[in-house]
């Protein structure tokens, strides 16, 4: 973060990136883990850096689309 601070660089924390996930896509409990994971490390990040300027925000990876008649498969919400 230092180094992109001195360079004004923005950076965006990528969350819980998990090669397997086309293999669950449908899989709520495992869509809810790593949802979980990805929410504890946005709070580490948070925790750390929160007052610095160069960080923007996070992403999370896994792309998900209204599937299984409209329902999302992740259906609740969280602050950090």
């Amino acid at each position: 973060m230092d180094g992109a601070e001195r360079q004004g660089v923005k950076v965006w924390v990528g969350l819980a990136n998990d090669n397997r996930f086309p293999e669950h896509m449908g899989a709520r409990d495992w869509l809810k883990a790593q949802f979980e994971q990805s929410r504890d490390t946005a709070r580490e990040v948070f925790a750390k850096f929160g007052k610095s300027p160069t960080l923007a925000g996070w992403y999370w990876v896994h792309e998900l689309s209204f599937q299984n008649g409209g329902e999302h498969p992740i259906s609740h919400h969280w602050t950090i």
